[in-house]
């Protein structure tokens, strides 16, 4: 009670001012005549009792002031802004429609009374295609879940709703029809509607992304990351793209209705996600959707980890090639300006090195960078091949894998790898010159002396 007490007074204190515009009756109007009406409009910002008001444009703008200052008293990652606005409006009504006057501080308690009644912990449900799991009921960590959605789930979501029966039958009808057999991802999540369906929208999609990239370690060495796809359902239910082809020299025509997501499905079974948690780091992967106090490599691998999922769901080779280096750019130069094509080829050589002990020349770094820009800024004198874009996803992969173990020796910054990198890279590159000494030195042995 003394915390909120406090609480109460600090915020009181700080909206002050605002709450007196908020409450200055000269900020507002009551049409008298069907002419007032006509020119304010039919959507009054309150009603008290029959009559419409209306507020001005400064207090519309001062309300999101005052609820700005509200929200980050409370936690913005717990409350959308909509949400205070909605408590403190209705509060200025409460103004308006009582003679009795009260002090800012209960004005103040009830606004954050009538907002903390939005936290509350909702479960999301999605569909998730492309995610075959063989023996496995089950993949979760934290506020997530992956599971084929049963009928006595179904039943379980349906009859613990409030409704009346015929509400429940609606509900259950509905799941039954869009997620009954199907593979889904349920998260729960703490907040308001608003700020709870974005953050398990949030964290839904990372997990597809996470996927995506233990796919592509499966198949990255057989040049096949690309035959999958995972994605979360879309809004339309016609997936089907028609499509037209006619061989102009023989004039044969085809007409075609092709599924605009023709890839194959990724199998996962439970030696493979063994394999995942214990070799790949899944679970400090996963953690990384929900942890609010991420270090600047972690907020970089759950950068890289969007940008390459982004890439591997992407159609157009061209589009997806110039993601997955923005991935890698997120873990290798994106911490500071400055040199950044020098910087790549340093940093990708020593962290494949070290990754797989591939060993990967500047040049063909300098190449694979050069072909990226000439894409992302319209020169394109060349185009990305799935050759190329399957590198990319290799080079990005191993990236990625890489800084999470970094993670867990214990390394927080992009500065300490570059740091490495850089150290390493000269050694590196002192060993090359030095056999390219003997190999130089040999062969003029060999000139002066023939036999």
């Amino acid at each position: 009670m003394v915390e909120r007490s406090k609480q109460v007074e600090a915020l009181a204190s700080d909206v002050e001012k605002l709450w007196a515009d908020l409450v200055d009756g000269n900020r507002y109007q009551i049409p008298e005549t069907p002419e007032d009406l006509q020119k304010l409009g039919p959507f009054p910002y309150f009603t008290i009792g029959h009559k419409w008001v209306y507020a001005s444009d400064e207090v519309r703008r001062t309300l999101l002031k005052f609820a700005e200052v509200i929200r980050n008293g409370l936690g913005p990652d717990i409350f959308s802004l909509s949400t205070v606005a909605d408590a403190i409006r209705d509060e200025v009504k409460s103004h308006f429609s009582s003679d009795q006057a009260k002090p800012l501080t209960e004005r103040v308690a009830s606004i954050i009374d009538t907002v903390v009644l939005h936290n509350r912990r909702r479960l999301f449900l999605r569909v998730l295609h492309g995610l075959d799991m063989h023996g496995i009921s089950e993949i979760a960590h934290g506020s997530w879940r992956i599971v084929r959605l049963t009928n006595e789930l179904v039943e379980e979501f349906a009859s613990r709703d409030v409704g009346d029966d015929l509400w429940k039958s609606h509900i259950r009808d509905f799941l039954k029809e869009a997620f009954a057999g199907r593979t889904c991802i349920l998260v729960e999540c703490m907040g308001d509607r608003e700020l709870a369906r974005a953050k398990a929208a949030e964290i839904a999609q990372f997990v597809v992304n996470s996927f995506r990239y233990f796919a592509s370690i499966h198949l990255t060495g057989v040049g096949r990351a690309h035959v999958t796809g995972l994605r979360l359902d879309e809004p339309s239910r016609h997936r089907m793209v028609d499509t037209f082809e006619q061989t102009l020299e023989k004039h044969e025509s085809t007409i075609l209705g092709a599924d605009k997501e023709s890839r194959q499905a990724y199998p996962i079974n439970q030696e493979n996600l063994t394999r995942l948690r214990a070799d790949w780091d899944a679970e400090a992967l996963w953690s990384l959707a929900e942890k609010t106090d991420r270090t600047d490599l972690e907020r970089a691998i759950v950068t890289a980890v969007t940008w390459f999922g982004d890439a591997h769901n992407e159609e157009d080779v061209q589009v997806s090639y110039v993601k997955y280096w923005i991935a890698i750019e997120a873990l290798v130069t994106a911490h500071r300006r400055g040199r950044v094509s020098s910087r790549l080829k340093e940093g990708i050589r020593v962290m494949l090195k070290h990754a797989m002990g591939m060993d990967v020349n500047k040049s063909e770094i300098q190449r694979a960078y050069g072909l990226r820009s000439e894409i992302a800024h319209g020169v394109c004198r060349s185009l990305a091949t799935w050759r190329d874009r399957n590198i990319a996803n290799q080079w990005a992969c191993q990236c990625i894998a890489l800084c999470l173990r970094l993670c867990d020796y214990g390394y927080t910054d992009r500065r300490q790898i570059e740091h490495q990198t850089a150290r390493i890279d000269r050694i590196l590159s002192e060993a090359e010159q030095r056999r390219m000494q003997v190999r130089q030195d040999s062969e003029s042995r060999k000139r002066q002396d023939p036999r």
